[in-house]
């Protein structure tokens, strides 16, 4: 019991919030961050299990996912379920960047406010990658364990979002 939870804990550092659409490309930083918080306030209080939170929601396909920092493994992905499991520890975007290196390095750094991370990610139902901006937020109590989400906008750059949360 205490093996599963602790894996349920460590998937929450999942980078939990994506969007897969072109409507929740509109989404304000804000919102993300919000949603962000509260899923993973509702992981570290323990309420649900991993399998019992909506990782997606609203009707844009907005949705969320969970990392284990300490392997850098997907711990769940409601869109992509083949990556559950999976070592994304060398998965570079194509300006050779290692996003999910980034992702739990942005979220240790940062552990009260999180942060945002960039790189480059397919639209859902898009083969060739578009610049997307990701929220990640580590859960509280759990700090190998990552919630992101994100947006694809070239409306704000990561020192603009990172600048917003220390305001």
């Amino acid at each position: 019991m205490a093996k599963k939870l602790t894996s349920i804990c460590i998937a929450l550092m999942i980078c939990f919030f994506s969007v897969s659409n072109l409507s929740a490309q509109n989404r304000h930083p804000e919102d993300v961050v919000k949603k962000v918080r509260e899923l993973a306030d509702t992981l570290a209080e323990n309420k649900n299990s991993v399998e019992d939170i909506e990782w997606k929601w609203g009707e844009e396909g907005n949705y969320a996912f969970l990392i284990d920092c300490d392997s850098i493994k997907m711990v769940n992905h409601p869109v992509k379920p083949a990556l559950e499991g999976q070592d994304l520890s060398n998965l570079q975007d194509k300006t050779g960047s290692y996003f999910f290196l980034e992702y739990c390095t942005m979220a240790n750094d940062n552990p009260e406010k999180g942060g945002w991370v960039e790189y480059w990610w397919p639209k859902p139902n898009e083969e060739e990658p578009s610049r997307k901006l990701s929220y990640v937020y580590s859960v509280p109590g759990e700090s190998s364990k990552v919630i992101c989400s994100g947006v694809y906008t070239d409306e704000f750059t990561q020192e603009e979002l990172n600048k917003r949360l220390q305001d």
